[in-house]
């Protein structure tokens, strides 16, 4: 119950101090002249910090997190794809992590004790390219011709062939332009 008893203290002054692992430590003067009881509250001095990477362990920045516990604490990732909370309380939390380019990640059962870092990657969401191929006109599909997919930088993302119909579909990050 978080109780210390002190029996036959003589009258006086006295400091009280306590700690506790995860928590700041707690002073203050007391002047014994008679039984009294003193409430000490600790503030803890946990840390929890994410960071946000996606797939190729680029930093995600405007990723939304969230612990739910014992309190809710919110935040948003900055440049550095990292959100940092301070004087976490103790407990066991949910944390939540989601940006609009890639899905959803969630640990159900964050235990906060001690100051934590973690990494989190997010996939991007997946989206899908898809066209059909022809030789000249719309009469006559063009089979086996590779088609090429490359993003807003110029990069080539995919390479993939049409079918016997001249179709082809090709699954890309969604984060891209192409």
């Amino acid at each position: 119950q978080g109780k210390v008893v002190f029996s036959n203290v003589v009258s006086g002054g006295y400091t009280l101090t306590v700690s506790a692992p995860g928590y700041r430590e707690s002073t203050q003067s007391l002047d014994i002249t008679e039984s009294q009881t003193v409430n000490v509250t600790l503030v803890s001095d946990v840390s929890v910090t994410i960071t946000v990477q996606d797939a190729s362990q680029k930093t995600v920045a405007g990723a939304a997190v969230t612990l739910t516990g014992p309190e809710t604490y919110t935040g948003t990732t900055d440049a550095q794809g990292k959100a940092i909370f301070m004087n976490v309380i103790h407990g066991s939390y949910t944390l939540t992590v989601s940006h609009t380019d890639y899905g959803t990640y969630t640990d159900p059962d964050l235990q906060v004790v001690t100051s934590i870092t973690t990494m989190v990657m997010l996939n991007p969401e997946m989206g899908f390219i898809h066209g059909t191929v022809y030789w000249d006109s719309t009469d006559t599909p063009a089979k086996e011709v590779t088609v090429q997919i490359y993003d807003q930088d110029g990069i080539l993302e995919k390479n993939v062939v049409s079918d016997f119909q001249g179709r082809f579909i090709v699954e890309v990050p969604k984060t891209k332009t192409y």
